[in-house]
């Protein structure tokens, strides 16, 4: 498939994200968590957090299951209480690292698509 490259302001992107969010576009909704999230500055990350937040879910988050869990994946990745550092087991000899990820319901993510098994994680640590 073809791809562009456009450039779009934060108010055009925001549009974006709420018809992702309107429609359950979770193409959409993993690019904002898997590989525009990591383009952004801090401010624009919160205001995409907030913004959500207030806008589409009116204050107070709930998951709605017809995202099957991608809507609490994008609340988590943006969320800047849930952005955590996790020392990680990478081997059976205990060498560890330490790897970025965010918290949905208890758990760790690196991305829309990856966790951490509990069992590899040595501690955690809010960034």
């Amino acid at each position: 498939m073809r791809t562009f490259k456009v450039e779009f302001n934060i108010e055009e992107l925001f549009s974006i994200l709420s018809s992702a969010f309107k429609t359950y576009n979770s193409r959409i909704l993993r690019k904002f968590i898997d590989e525009w999230y990591k383009e952004m500055t801090e401010e624009e990350r919160l205001y995409f957090y907030e913004r959500t937040l207030k806008e589409l879910y009116y204050g107070h988050f709930v998951s709605n299951p017809s995202f099957c869990k991608l809507d609490a994946m994008f609340m988590g990745r943006f969320n800047p209480n849930q952005q955590i550092v996790a020392t990680v087991k990478t081997d059976i000899s205990g060498v560890t690292k330490d790897v970025e990820c965010f918290r949905v319901d208890g758990q760790c993510y690196v991305s829309s698509y990856e966790s951490i098994p509990k069992e590899l994680i040595v501690k955690t640590e809010y960034w």
